[in-house]
């Protein structure tokens, strides 16, 4: 029904609308005079306080016998919602998450230099656990130009993919109580780009021997594009003579480099044998660090 504000709005009794029996149906009761001012039986929140304006030429058009002093008319639909529009929450102080990148040399794809990396977002819990989705905007070139992710507060909301070119990227944050807020980060590779593998590791003190002397917690692990690193199906690791076993076969961690871990007090030079998925090998050797780890 389509309603027109009038001038001015004549006296009269406001009339008590009843329950209306289906919710499809609003009951309208009108006052007397030249502009009629209805009150309905869904209550104060339509119309401007549970009140609309209809010509009384137009109720004349549509029942010409009821004269001016009509009572009733129902109402299937409203035409035109008068309802002011529901504001979007300004973001307040608690949405304060950073967004983040990580990044890890891919490899070369034909002549380009490719990184694998991630955004996510940084931030306490309950910081996190405030947003219910990002849009990562990554823009043309992109399978997904405008990503969006809905993790959990654990992950970051986080967004892995493949690039070569640094860029800005723009982010629209989306929280529970309807707030957004929109982000961007400059990308940037950090990570250097080797095309070849080559056994690291890692150490940290932990502890002392039978004799006072330092001991040391190590990780071994293989290094290099992450294209590549996925190509590999299995290492072998050789450890010096001292450690029985000495020799360990390693398939699981691709994403950590098919990690190796153990205890000891001296360096030595370890070995190792990565085995690909072709069935192709390859030997790399390093001087286990073990000295000015903390």
């Amino acid at each position: 029904m389509s309603m027109t504000r009038a001038p001015r709005q004549t006296s009269g009794r406001k009339l008590t609308p009843p329950i209306h029996e289906r919710p499809s149906v609003g009951r309208l009761y009108f006052l007397a005079g030249d502009f009629q001012s209805p009150t309905n039986s869904w209550g104060t929140s339509w119309g401007e306080s549970g009140y609309g304006w209809v010509d009384y030429d137009l109720l004349s058009t549509v029942s010409p016998t009821a004269g001016p002093f009509a009572t009733e008319m129902y109402v299937l639909h409203d035409s035109t919602s008068h309802a002011a529009p529901v504001p979007t929450p300004a973001p307040s102080a608690q949405h304060d998450v950073t967004p983040i990148q990580t990044d890890r040399y891919y490899g070369r794809v034909g002549d380009k230099p490719y990184w694998e990396w991630t955004l996510a977002l940084q931030g306490s819990l309950t910081e996190l656990a405030a947003v219910t989705s990002v849009t990562y905007h990554l823009g043309p070139g992109f399978p997904i130009p405008d990503a969006l992710v809905s993790g959990t507060p654990q992950n970051g909301f986080g967004m892995k993919t493949t690039g070569w070119e640094p860029r800005r990227i723009g982010m629209t944050i989306r929280y529970q109580d309807g707030a957004t807020r929109e982000k961007s980060i400059l990308l940037r590779f950090r990570s250097a780009a080797t095309d070849t593998l080559s056994l690291q590791n890692t150490a940290r003190q932990f502890g002392q021997d039978a004799n006072g002397g330092p001991r040391y917690f190590w990780t071994a692990y293989i290094a290099g594009p992450a294209g590549v690193v996925r190509q590999i199906s299995s290492v072998r690791y050789f450890l010096h003579p001292t450690f029985q076993p000495n020799v360990y076969d390693v398939n699981q961690g691709p994403e950590y480099g098919f990690p190796f871990s153990a205890t000891g007090w001296g360096e030595f030079t370890l070995q190792a044998t990565v085995t690909f998925t072709n069935g192709a090998t390859q030997t790399l050797s390093h001087k286990l660090e073990l000295l000015g780890a903390r």
